[in-house]
């Protein structure tokens, strides 16, 4: 998405953002696959109070360097949302992630993201009588029927590919 907001042209400017988008890209790539293989048996419960709780201290140490000074309202509203999106929506949502990766391949978790814009798509139609466009329907069907596809592979499915053909590269 990057690349078509920036029209195939790259600014100077763009360096760092760009860069850093590509490091979490390849971060999160690297935690899902170290996932998947080192730590398959273990509880997913555990597996997520592993990765989160490093990362929620960084934050918070974080918040306190870079946003010292900003105001904060206390409110029993916020606290309460704080409480539910760390406890239920963020933990939850995370250690089924992490439960999924230790039984799927990790492109099949991955590709479950793409469910996400669907049911924007299906909520703003219910709930905001928002009918989608011929496009965006078209592209729905694309993302679904791509989907399945997806989920349905198995690795047995695939057939090994070499750059040197068939057989045992011959010299001379």
């Amino acid at each position: 998405m990057l690349a078509f907001s920036l029209g195939f042209s790259f600014y100077l400017g763009h360096a760092a953002p760009a860069a850093v988008v590509l490091v979490a890209v390849a971060s999160i790539a690297e935690s899902s696959l170290a996932v998947r293989a080192e730590l398959r048996s273990e509880s997913p419960v555990a597996v997520a109070a592993l990765l989160l709780g490093p990362a929620g201290v960084l934050l918070g140490m974080a918040s306190l360097a870079f946003e010292r000074g900003v105001p904060m309202q206390c409110t029993w509203e916020v606290i309460l949302s704080l409480i539910f999106l760390g406890a239920v929506a963020g933990t939850g949502g995370y250690v089924t992630y992490v439960w999924l990766l230790q039984r799927m391949e990790a492109y099949q978790v991955a590709t479950l993201q793409w469910i996400e814009p669907l049911v924007a798509v299906l909520e703003s139609a219910c709930f905001v009588q928002i009918a989608p466009s011929g496009r965006i329907f078209a592209g729905t069907v694309v993302t679904l029927v791509c989907l399945l596809l997806v989920l349905r592979a198995r690795p047995e499915d695939d057939k090994p590919v070499s750059l040197l053909g068939d057989g045992p590269l011959k010299v001379g």
